[in-house]
């Protein structure tokens, strides 16, 4: 189990966050729910930067100051900008038990990185330095063979050989996933615009990007929303095309893997129930609605522009044999409580399709909170009574208790667990603290009314 440490960094003071399978982060605005999804995703990002910049590089030795810390301080600045303005923050991210990477501020403010010893070995260093060594090698083999069955015999070589370089980085850090997106609040943003336009914001914002990049590190303004909105649209716009290719879900389904079309089915049936209407993709998104109407996504309800993206997302997660890592931005966004049930049961449903899945919800709504914990509930009956669960809810919705780990963030309390160990459940009383306090508000108010 990972787990992520951090004291004094924005408005996080003091929290241990343990990262199961499930995490829940709930809590008022600005009480730093975001602060700590991001940092979750900029440390899990690691292996695939590593692993991008160490295979184009031309370096023929690994040394972990050039290739880990130096472009690790990089990209925090341009994730969080500068730091001369921080007060002295300790972050550390334990891969498990043995490796662990921790980021503080020295005297000068500047971002300090230590790696726990070892957390590369002298092995994992000959390794590496020997995949790169045969790589280079296989490169220049390729390039210099004109022989068409000699070249694809060697792309295939090499194709293996970088797989098992990926592999060997992956053991490193402990990733299990090879599909990790951050799928930001705001999503609206990416319907109801034309291919024009959002070609030209991505370019434009791409250009922003790298042109911050190029400032200097006092210069640098924080960047992480722009980089997260630039990656969340270029994959929207791999979702599109997937969609395009069969018109709707239900095409989907019907030409996938046989064995996958009975979840994807499910699948289908509860995105149907959360934009009530059936998504058909062509020259303009739209939803069809009762009798054959239709209405265009772009002048759909902002719940259900703010669902389809997470809705898609699920979908070919699903579909694809990828262990996928996702952080997903307050999901009920704009829409009904009953929706916001169909939308948790689609998103356990991708949890439990696959062993290394791993999903982080950041929150406001305590309906979240109330549908895991009956899916967690419905897990420990069905266990006993499996039929009958069945019958409320799909068995691929159900939710182990011991995947499931949730906290509560407050200006008051800090960053609190929230799960009852003994029940396995998330505890109830903290659901209700906010109904509570409007019942006290309303018994208040009533006690003046008849008080003479």
């Amino acid at each position: 189990m990972q787990r992520i440490v951090i004291k004094n960094f924005g408005p996080i003071k003091d929290a241990e966050i343990e990262i199961t399978p499930l995490l829940v982060l709930i809590g008022e605005q600005a009480t730093g729910k975001s602060t700590i999804a991001k940092l979750i995703y900029f440390f899990k990002s690691l292996s695939n930067d590593f692993f991008s910049r160490y295979y184009m590089s031309e370096n023929l030795k690994f040394d972990v100051t050039n290739d880990i810390v130096f472009p690790l301080r990089r990209k925090f600045y341009d994730y969080f900008g500068s730091t001369f303005h921080m007060d002295k923050f300790d972050i550390t991210y334990h891969y498990n038990n043995r490796r662990s990477i921790t980021l503080t501020l020295n005297e000068e403010k500047r971002l300090d990185a230590h790696l726990s010893t070892p957390f590369f070995g002298r092995e994992d260093g000959m390794m590496l330095n020997r995949y790169k060594s045969e790589l280079l090698q296989i490169r220049k083999e390729i390039e210099q063979e004109y022989q068409l069955p000699n070249k694809i015999a060697l792309q295939q070589k090499q194709m293996l050989l970088i797989q098992s370089f990926s592999d060997k980085i992956n053991e490193i850090f402990s990733n299990v996933h090879n599909d990790l997106s951050y799928i930001i609040a705001g999503r609206n943003a990416t319907v109801g615009y034309s291919s024009f336009f959002d070609n030209m914001f991505a370019s434009n914002l791409q250009k922003t990007i790298e042109n911050q990049g190029k400032r200097a590190f006092m210069a640098k303004e924080q960047t992480i929303d722009e980089t997260l909105m630039l990656d969340f649209m270029q994959r929207v716009s791999v979702l599109k095309q997937i969609m395009n290719k069969s018109g709707d879900f239900d095409g989907l389904v019907r030409n996938a893997d046989p064995k996958k079309q009975v979840i994807l089915a499910k699948a289908h049936q509860l995105i149907n129930k959360v934009i009530r209407g059936e998504y058909i993709s062509s020259t303009d998104e739209k939803i069809v609605v009762a009798d054959g109407k239709y209405v265009y996504l772009k002048n759909a309800s902002s719940g259900q522009q703010e669902a389809i993206r997470i809705l898609q997302d699920a979908f070919v997660a699903i579909m694809s044999d990828d262990t996928v890592f996702r952080i997903i931005e307050e999901p009920e966004a704009h829409i009904f409580p009953e929706a916001q049930m169909y939308l948790l049961q689609l998103l356990a449903m991708l949890l439990n399709n696959k062993d290394g899945n791993q999903l982080i919800i950041t929150t406001h709504s305590p309906y979240v909170l109330t549908v895991i914990n009956n899916l967690m509930f419905a897990h420990k009956v069905g266990q006993k009574s499996p039929d009958k669960a069945k019958e409320i809810v799909e068995k691929e919705s159900w939710l182990a208790p011991e995947k499931v780990n949730a906290y509560m963030l407050s200006t008051s309390n800090g960053v609190e667990r929230i799960i009852d160990d003994e029940l396995s459940m998330i505890m109830a009383e903290r659901i209700d603290e906010v109904s509570d306090k409007l019942n006290d508000d309303y018994d208040k108010l009533l006690n003046i009314e008849y008080e003479d």
